[in-house]
């Protein structure tokens, strides 16, 4: 199993650096339900740290080209769905975790 998902290997000062991160203040508050802001900040932890992003900014993150972050989810999606045998159900709620972080920031 990859480490890539391991947002146990972020340094506790990247995870204080990222909830200080307005546009991260944004995507929580925006979620009601305490579960909701628990399991969609993890999912977005582990986005975060993934190889194509874990030495960018949550800046650089947000304002990549489109079609980049497009194509990037997907091959994410792909291979959680290939390697873990995860469910459309939890494929659904990563991929709408990302999601709504964009929408709710660009």
């Amino acid at each position: 199993m990859s480490n890539d998902y391991d947002y146990h290997l972020v340094e506790t000062k990247n995870i204080q650096l990222i909830d200080s991160h307005p546009a991260f203040r944004n995507f929580i508050n925006s979620l009601k339900s305490p579960q909701s802001k628990m399991q969609y900040s993890d999912i977005l932890l582990r986005y975060f740290i993934l190889p194509v992003n874990k030495n960018l900014s949550i800046d650089e993150i947000l304002y990549k080209d489109p079609k980049i972050i497009e194509y990037e989810i997907i091959e994410l999606l792909t291979q959680m769905k290939e390697e873990r045998n995860l469910s459309y159900s939890t494929l659904n709620v990563f991929f709408y975790s990302i999601a709504h972080f964009y929408e709710i920031n660009v």
